[in-house]
């Protein structure tokens, strides 16, 4: 009888998992639809957030992503991070996927990004808005927006620390677009 039930328990669990984002998102007023979910695990064992992607049309964004199409990332996090933390690992993701010359037409507006982050607690939530018709890349924490960078450039580079081909984890790279 414990068996049955640990089993039960487990799926519980994991569709916990998979529940914790809503499966729409308003971008600049336009409900978005989500494209894939996926949590990652440090160690593969220490659950650190859930991500979401989302587009308009729910349909994975062509890659490499296209500067017209609205596009929006929804993190919750488990644990507590400092600032600095989102800023060294974005550095590292972001230079492993351009090239130095794009790097350096986009620094000056990522360390501007970077002064957006705040520290993270346990429950919160970021999110990163992309808007083509403003050319407008939005970081959002717990809803409440911290600032805006201009460029669909700037947007575009920004978005392969997740995307690109050599992104923060390759499973979720392929569990965000639909694609596992």
């Amino acid at each position: 009888m414990r068996f049955p039930l640990l089993c039960l328990a487990s799926l519980l669990a994991l569709t916990s998992l998979r529940a914790e984002l809503p499966l729409s998102l308003s971008i600049s007023d336009e409900p978005c639809q989500q494209v894939g979910q996926s949590t990652y695990e440090y160690l593969g064992f220490i659950r650190v957030f859930t991500a979401a992607l989302y587009t308009p049309d729910g349909q994975a964004p062509a890659l490499p992503l296209a500067a017209e199409q609205k596009l929006g990332l929804k993190i919750l996090y488990y644990r507590n991070l400092d600032r600095e933390d989102f800023i060294k690992s974005g550095r590292k993701f972001l230079k492993s996927n351009v090239s130095e010359a794009e790097y350096t037409s986009i620094s000056e507006r990522f360390e501007a990004f970077n002064r957006l982050y705040v520290d993270i607690r346990k429950g919160d939530t970021y999110s990163v808005q992309y808007d083509p018709a403003q050319e407008v890349l939005t970081l959002f924490h717990n809803g409440q927006p911290l600032g805006q960078i201009q460029g669909a450039d700037f947007a575009r580079a920004y978005f392969t620390i997740w995307f690109g081909s050599d992104p923060v984890s390759e499973s979720l790279k392929e569990e965000l677009l639909g694609s596992a």
